[in-house]
């Protein structure tokens, strides 16, 4: 029997649709949904018109075609566009370093004509040595050597899923594709040593005091739609160390991730469970990884900042028929009664600009993003002295070394330590009364009561005695 097929795409829908049919009375679907680049079979779409049999068990027959597609999901779509840029970064290189190479005999060098994909481990030695010791920027200006090293990982990246070839470029020893990787480390610490992308950017922490003032001058708070939503970003943000961009974006109004509940002693807390997260996607290599669950406490001591009242403010002026899939929503110019927002999700550009958008309205300099809320959030917890697997239980960190690039010694400390080895501090000024391989050992049994920190003093409470440290 023939089928036929044909495309079909609706205005108002982000989805392909593949139909083919056997008959008029037996039709079925195929459904390739092209929003952030991820293929959908049917199995979780709604029936469309009734074109699955529900009394069937299983689902209808996957084509092959489809099989093909779910090879997909070995690499993120991020992981994806970084190795499509450095094909086309290499791509240029290779056009212009032929065209030089061919214009004149320049050392008898070759010109490469072959493909990437097709090269042997060999000439990707050679080929690829001299992309990392060539590429350069459009204006001449030199790669980190941070980027060189990320480049050759995306290259690798691409031979193995892309090209199903099992290769490891990166071998840090130098053993395997030796010029690619003498080439790599000469030029990463050529570059160390010239200053080049030594500065690494990174979104400031954002202290007690700025955000104590941004929540008194009501740049954080429920005064209007907009200042509300941007609030909750803010606050979903440091209490869940949400990650800036994907994590937002995929949490969801109705069968949602976020959950208000009370505890064994009645205490109401707001809950999040993450679903799938940059090291957490839930494929065959993370099936062994505990999903991220953290919750925020109601806060009756500032009612107005505790997450719990915020999030039940903000979901009572949504629409009763908001978009599903979407959580954050374009704020209405004029409220109308209780109804604060659009049916239509936050623009991605203006969800990841709230942080960088409410500094800069209370005139903070630096860089600030949504970043600097998951920065804030392990900064602070950890000046705090919590232990070490209660900060990446907050933050979904797999590791301990993961976690730590967030450790910060306070700037009273680094005052007082500058202070101690100038002798602008004297000995009186520091008193500490308990040895430091006693304090250790105490901490290490989880024998510490109580921690503060004062103006200007910091006090840790022991089972039989106190730490003081005090700075001038």
């Amino acid at each position: 029997m023939r089928r036929n097929f044909f495309l079909q795409l609706l205005p108002d829908m982000e989805e392909v649709y593949y139909n083919g049919s056997t008959s008029d009375e037996d039709e079925r679907a195929i459904f390739i949904t092209q929003q952030n680049g991820t293929l959908n079979t049917g199995e979780d779409s709604p029936k469309a018109g009734g074109l699955e049999n529900e009394d069937e068990r299983f689902r209808r027959p996957v084509t092959t075609t489809e099989l093909e597609e779910f090879g997909r999901s070995w690499a993120a779509d991020n992981s994806r566009r970084k190795w499509c840029w450095v094909l086309r970064v290499f791509e240029d290189w290779r056009k212009a370093r032929n065209k030089l190479v061919l214009k004149e005999p320049y050392l008898g060098e070759p010109a490469y004509e072959k493909a990437l994909s097709s090269m042997s481990d060999e000439e990707l030695d050679d080929v690829l040595g001299k992309f990392v010791a060539e590429v350069r920027k459009e204006g001449q200006e030199k790669y980190p050597g941070k980027t060189l090293y990320e480049m050759i990982c995306c290259i690798q990246a691409y031979f193995r899923i892309e090209c199903k070839r099992s290769i490891t470029l990166v071998d840090k020893k130098g053993c395997n594709f030796r010029n690619l990787n003498s080439a790599l480390n000469f030029q990463m610490k050529q570059r160390a040593s010239a200053g080049v992308g030594v500065d690494v950017k990174q979104a400031k922490v954002i202290s007690e005091s700025d955000e104590n003032y941004l929540w008194e001058h009501g740049y954080l708070g429920n005064g209007n739609p907009e200042v509300l939503r941007n609030t909750l970003v803010w606050v979903l943000g440091l209490n869940f160390a949400l990650r800036a961009g994907q994590e937002h974006r995929n949490l969801r109004m109705k069968n949602s991730q976020l959950s208000v509940a009370v505890d064994e002693d009645g205490k109401q807390y707001l809950e999040y469970k993450e679903e799938v997260s940059k090291t957490n996607s839930g494929g065959l290599a993370r099936a062994h990884l505990k999903r991220k669950t953290v919750r925020a406490y109601e806060n009756n001591d500032e009612p107005g900042r505790c997450p719990v009242r915020l999030y039940k403010e903000y979901m009572a002026h949504v629409p009763e028929d908001a978009p599903a899939n979407s959580f954050y929503l374009r704020p209405l110019k004029e409220p109308k009664g209780n109804i604060w927002y659009y049916k239509i999700a936050a623009g991605r550009e203006t969800l990841g600009n709230v942080v960088a958008q409410v500094m800069k309205s209370a005139s903070f300099e630096g860089y600030y993003t949504n970043h600097s809320l998951r920065r804030t959030c392990a900064t602070r917890l950890y000046d705090k002295r919590l232990p070490e697997q209660l900060i990446q239980e907050t933050t979904g960190h797999r590791s301990a070394d993961g976690v730590r690039c967030y450790k910060r010694t306070s700037y009273s400390a680094k005052r007082g330590a500058s202070e101690i080895v100038q002798g602008s501090l004297k000995e009186e000024d520091i008193t500490c009364k308990v040895r430091k391989q006693e304090y250790e050992e105490n901490e290490g049994e989880g024998k510490i009561s109580e921690t503060k920190e004062q103006e200007n003093k910091i006090i840790i409470s022991t089972k039989n005695t106190n730490i003081v440290i005090n700075y001038r």
